[in-house]
């Protein structure tokens, strides 16, 4: 259900404003560009997505910030307890996401897929759009959990609910 309820906060989040970050932001030392690119080319090879080398301006940016940010830049300061958001080429996660865990590494992992979303095809036009690069990252983050033994049947059931949120 909290999944559900930071998918609802999402779908009204408008992310076409810069975002600015707080002097919290932490880059994301332990997160080597090595994992990143492991990451990436699993995403490639599911997708055909091309992949931009490290050092490329489409290379991700990853950051940990805080709760409360992420509230702010994805449910409009309402608390959703988001996890994770992107921005353009900057994946910003919430303090303490231990990426190590299945749960956390998808959770990148999804985000990383709107990374190559946004590098290959640019930003969202519109909603349809929008949903669409949705279900595929929700769609490819449940693979990536079952590939690793884990089962989260919410994943299936957000991409069922997100193929009815635009309006006709």
């Amino acid at each position: 259900m909290k999944s559900l309820q930071f998918l609802t906060a999402l779908i009204f989040v408008w992310l076409s404003n810069p975002i600015i970050l707080p002097s919290s932001a932490v880059a994301a030392d332990k997160l080597e560009n090595k994992h990143l690119k492991q990451l990436l080319l699993r995403i490639y090879n599911k997708t055909g997505m091309s992949v931009p080398e490290v050092g490329d301006a489409h290379f991700p940016n990853v950051v940990f910030v805080t709760q409360q940010f992420l509230n702010g830049m994805v449910c409009k300061n309402r608390n959703c307890n988001a996890q994770a958001a992107t921005k353009d080429t900057t994946v910003f996660l919430v303090n303490g996401l231990d990426v190590n865990t299945v749960e956390g590494e998808s959770i990148l992992y999804h985000e990383l897929v709107h990374i190559l979303q946004f590098h290959n095809f640019g930003k969202n036009p519109n909603c349809k759009s929008w949903i669409k690069r949705e279900v595929q990252a929700y769609q490819l983050q449940d693979e990536f959990v079952s590939d690793k033994g884990l089962d989260m049947p919410w994943l299936r059931s957000v991409t069922h609910y997100l193929t009815q949120m635009c309006p006709q």
